[in-house]
């Protein structure tokens, strides 16, 4: 889940290797809101069938 346009998230993923990695890429234009609000993160959860419950978010203050 990040905050970048799609279309650099998928670039920056498969230029460091990570596209057989990452199950969901969640980008800054994926859903009408970016985080903080929760909704990407939940979007994210409900991709992955898994419940939000299970889930740990770690993130930068950048």
């Amino acid at each position: 889940v990040t905050n970048k346009p799609g279309w650099l998230s998928v670039r920056v993923v498969e230029g460091l290797g990570w596209s057989e990695r990452c199950a969901v890429l969640v980008a800054g234009d994926t859903l009408p809101v970016k985080k903080p609000d929760p909704a990407p993160l939940l979007h994210a959860c409900t991709q992955l069938e898994i419940d939000a419950g299970q889930c740990v978010y770690v993130g930068d203050d950048a």
